[in-house]
């Protein structure tokens, strides 16, 4: 069985990459991509050589993040996860990957892929909170309600007990009020 692989090898020059898949150990686990993440931030940016972070982009470099896949196969040891479960894993775009079998987070298959990609978000906004690390008393500002924007007010107000919290949306739809 081959893996294809999605790679930057420079300004806009995106290439699928193909190898041979070598057989499971005893304690991973073949994962198949059913949906996969695309961070705006980083991957749009790295793509377009805008990153503000990078100071020079070593190519050729993987892209994707976290995946919600499938479990096709089995090491001889693995308990669980099972053949047929659902679960996020972190290695990039690609349409198949042989992981540890621990490092699958399960997802039951009555959660839908989009939801379930949130597991990630949900942590980035949380690091980003942490960082910032605000008292229960200080005035916080968070620009944009998109699933950013709701996970990090979330974790604000639930996990850090922060009292003033105040919203600015700068895109205007239908629906929703720009400041509330």
């Amino acid at each position: 069985m081959n893996q294809n692989s999605l790679l930057l090898y420079g300004k806009k020059d995106l290439k699928w990459t193909q190898k041979e898949i070598p057989p499971l150990k005893k304690d991973e686990v073949l994962i198949k991509t059913i949906a996969g993440a695309i961070s705006i931030g980083t991957e749009l940016s790295q793509y377009m050589e805008t990153d503000k972070n990078e100071d020079s982009l070593q190519y050729p470099i993987g892209t994707g993040y976290e995946s919600y896949r499938e479990i096709i196969e089995v090491g001889s040891e693995v308990k669980n996860p099972k053949v047929g479960d659902r679960v996020i894993a972190f290695y990039g775009h690609k349409d198949y990957e042989i992981i540890k079998s621990q490092n699958a987070i399960p997802v039951p298959k009555e959660i839908h892929h989009s939801n379930a990609l949130l597991t990630i978000l949900s942590c980035d906004s949380a690091k980003g909170v942490l960082k910032l690390n605000p008292g229960k008393e200080d005035k916080v500002l968070v620009t944009g309600m998109g699933t950013m924007g709701l996970l990090t007010v979330h974790f604000l107000k639930e996990y850090m007990n922060v009292s003033h919290v105040d919203v600015l949306e700068p895109i205007q739809q239908e629906g929703i009020l720009p400041g509330c």
